[in-house]
């Protein structure tokens, strides 16, 4: 699987008034308004009854903030098939300010589509807040109204699935989207599957752990650049604490540090990581199912 993050690539034209968005759209590819065209009113039923009518202007501002960017996947989309021919493609849309709208939603998949881009996962920005290692901050009712519609939609365009990003420990919030999608989903988990690890270290190496600990530090600055988190480093004690690490590591703050610090950890310290794990493997795998199981547990409401 790739999943291509647009972000960089937006055009942020939402609140420009109307009059200059039309004079804009005038620049628009034909891919572009031709999905406009063709979907503008376009009615969507969705799940309990009830159905939402696409709005011409929304649409057009869709076209406005996304073309550049779904251009720029059909660029990526081909530069990977020159090296491989099986692979999942997935697009993300969630590492902007912008909740997705179902414009933005629609623009983005019937675009894809047109193009002959065979995407297989959309990751849309939900209301809230979905931080890494810790629970969804926001109106749980906010977000299955927007679950809702973007479900509709992802069945009607059909070809793909709802990816839910930064996914994982999203606790409050399985249950609905079990329900809601009909089990038809990906939600990532490597992120959650390491802290299982990181809480292994905290068992097993309490030395290795303070290395660790002081890396994330010494790096948080740099390492929060690609993740969107609360924390700052006066939120940590200088060094562990006395006394027992696994609850340390359970704090929510310490879960989000050494989650987005995955990367200078395995850079410096990789090789006493796995050694740990693997002197420890049934413990290590015991505590990763038994998260992922949780996760199940409260997806498919078992």
């Amino acid at each position: 699987m790739y999943t291509l993050d647009v972000s960089d690539w937006l055009n942020n034209v939402g609140d420009k008034p109307e009059s200059q968005k039309r004079e804009m759209a005038k620049g628009l590819s034909q891919e572009s308004q031709s999905v406009i065209a063709e979907n503008q009113g376009r009615k969507i039923q969705l799940p309990g009854g009830g159905e939402y009518t696409v709005s011409e202007l929304e649409l057009l501002t869709s076209a406005l903030i996304y073309e550049k960017s779904m251009q720029k996947v059909c660029e990526m989309d081909g530069i990977i098939r020159e090296y491989l021919q099986n692979f999942d493609l997935e697009v993300s849309i969630d590492e902007g300010s912008r909740e997705t709208t179902p414009e933005d939603h629609l623009f983005v998949a019937e675009y894809l589509h047109k193009r002959g881009i065979d995407f297989k996962s959309l990751a849309p920005k939900f209301p809230g807040e979905f931080q890494k290692g810790v629970d969804f901050v926001g109106d749980l009712d906010a977000f299955t109204k927007s679950l809702k519609i973007q479900v509709a939609l992802s069945r009607e365009i059909g070809g793909y699935r709802l990816s839910l990003h930064s996914g994982s420990d999203k606790f409050s919030v399985y249950p609905i989207f079990g329900d809601v999608t009909g089990g038809n989903f990906h939600i990532k988990t490597s992120g959650t599957s390491w802290l299982q690890a990181v809480k292994l270290v905290a068992a097993a190496n309490a030395e290795l752990l303070q290395r660790l600990y002081a890396l994330c530090l010494q790096n948080l600055d740099e390492s929060k650049k690609a993740y969107h988190v609360s924390i700052t480093s006066e939120n940590f004690p200088p060094a562990l604490p006395d006394g027992d690490l696994l609850a340390f590591c359970d704090r929510l703050d310490v879960r989000q540090l050494f989650h987005i610090s995955y990367g200078v950890l395995l850079d410096e310290e990789k090789d006493q990581i796995f050694n740990t794990l693997c002197s420890h493997e049934e413990e290590h795998y015991a505590l990763v199912s038994e998260h992922i199981e949780k996760h199940l547990n409260l997806i498919y409401r078992s």
